[in-house]
């Protein structure tokens, strides 16, 4: 709730509440993962710790009898075709929504983990980079179709590695996103320039890209 100017107390709207829910479930997650309470060790892992957090949170931000909340985790959603739904088809990692009687708010994230059991990198530095910006292409696409939406792109990454230069693992985004890139032939090219929004917990290090923190600069890598 926040405070009005009449002195007494209103109702969070939807979409702030939202925003709040899937804030505080990320932080929750990257706590309980960097001090070993979850334990991550592939990326349906971490969809499915994010998801089950999301829920619990999300619930609690359920006010009245006629709201509902729910989350989806592969949802299938029609875009325009992309490098990773190339048919048109895609399936967002998790969907949520809330809503009541006279509004409905929705949010996609879409999930990376590069980690695996042995902490070994298992892809070039630019497949990395370029599986990232195919995720945010994809939400880009979902925000299209409705633009209200509200999209999220989470990555988990290896230990001490994501701004190491001499990493095999790095995925080197830093500061804003490139707006392009390529990996092997294949070029990628999303509408704006987000902030890579990184947080070091305990050595682990986490990315969260929200699509309405855009800068529009361009920077190619």
């Amino acid at each position: 709730m926040v405070y009005a100017n009449n002195g007494m107390f209103e109702y969070i709207g939807l979409r702030a509440r939202m925003k709040q829910m899937i804030s505080v479930s990320y932080e929750i997650l990257c706590n309980k993962i960097a001090k070993g309470s979850l334990i991550i060790e592939n990326e349906a892992s971490l969809q499915m710790q994010f998801g089950v957090l999301l829920s619990q949170i999300g619930n609690l931000y359920v006010f009245s009898k006629e709201e509902l909340f729910s989350v989806e985790l592969e949802a299938n959603k029609e875009i325009e075709a992309t490098a990773k739904s190339v048919n048109g088809r895609a399936r967002c990692d998790i969907y949520l929504t809330i809503s009541n009687s006279h509004s409905s708010v929705s949010a996609a994230i879409e999930i990376k983990c590069f980690i695996t059991k042995d902490n070994k990198p298992s892809k070039p530095t630019t497949a990395n980079r370029f599986s990232v910006l195919m995720d945010i292409k994809n939400l880009e696409g979902y925000r299209e179709k409705d633009e209200t939406l509200l999209c999220y792109e989470c990555v988990y990454t290896y230990k001490g590695n994501y701004h190491n230069p001499n990493s095999k693992s790095d995925i080197k985004l830093v500061g804003t996103l490139p707006q392009r890139s390529t990996f092997r032939k294949e070029p990628i090219e999303i509408k704006f320039g987000y902030i890579a929004d990184w947080a070091n917990y305990d050595n682990h290090h986490f990315l969260m890209v929200d699509l309405d923190n855009n800068v529009n600069h361009k920077m190619i890598f």
